[in-house]
């Protein structure tokens, strides 16, 4: 898959324990700002959507940090 954005969002994600020695790989909130920035601006005109979860992230922010 090549989606302009990604590489630099996994390379920033971090792994979450799953359990039974799994993991994943979560996005950091500044990587999804990044990947919802891209999308949008490939189609403004129909994902809106994006600058409202951009607006979601941003304010939110500050509490997804206190909870690190």
């Amino acid at each position: 898959m090549n989606v302009k954005g990604f590489d630099i969002a996994y390379s920033n994600a971090f792994d979450l324990d799953i359990g039974l020695r799994d993991k994943m790989k979560i996005a950091s909130a500044p990587s999804l700002v990044l990947l919802k920035l891209i999308a949008w601006d490939e189609s403004p005109e129909r994902r809106s959507h994006d600058l409202e979860d951009i607006a979601f992230i941003l304010k939110n922010y500050i509490d997804l940090k206190a909870s690190d």
